[in-house]
């Protein structure tokens, strides 16, 4: 989602901001997941950097919102995967979180409408921080 964003990957912020998870697993968003916590680590990798601010910020967001969504997180999974950027996640465990979570139509619609969203969500952010 970084470089669809901002252009750019902000790869130190997310693996900062999840380090928890290799010993609190799900449970790991309890750290490094709020804004201000966000913006220290977006700071310490990237200083001055306004989109990584809005990166590490939409961290916190994409992580809630892809909790609240299966079929989001599953498309999100699927794409990180086409261009090799994350593990590839488990097959029959993604077809099942998406067909339990109840949601209909077209995968891609869905998606584009999601980053329709982010980009309004960034303009939003860039007008607050800029």
């Amino acid at each position: 989602m970084d470089r669809k964003l901002f252009g750019k990957c902000y790869r130190h912020i997310h693996r900062e901001m999840d380090k928890p998870y290799l010993i609190l697993g799900k449970k790991h968003r309890v750290l490094f997941h709020d804004y201000y916590s966000a913006l220290v680590i977006a700071e310490k990798w990237y200083p001055g950097e306004l989109n990584a601010r809005l990166s590490a910020l939409f961290h916190i967001r994409l992580d809630e919102m892809c909790s609240s969504d299966p079929v989001l997180k599953a498309h999100l999974e699927f794409l990180a995967e086409k261009r090799g950027g994350a593990k590839k996640a488990n097959s029959k465990l993604r077809k099942r979180t998406a067909e339990g979570s109840g949601k209909t139509g077209d995968p891609t619609k869905d998606f584009m409408r999601f980053l329709e969203k982010v980009k309004k969500f960034k303009d939003l952010a860039e007008e607050f921080f800029g």
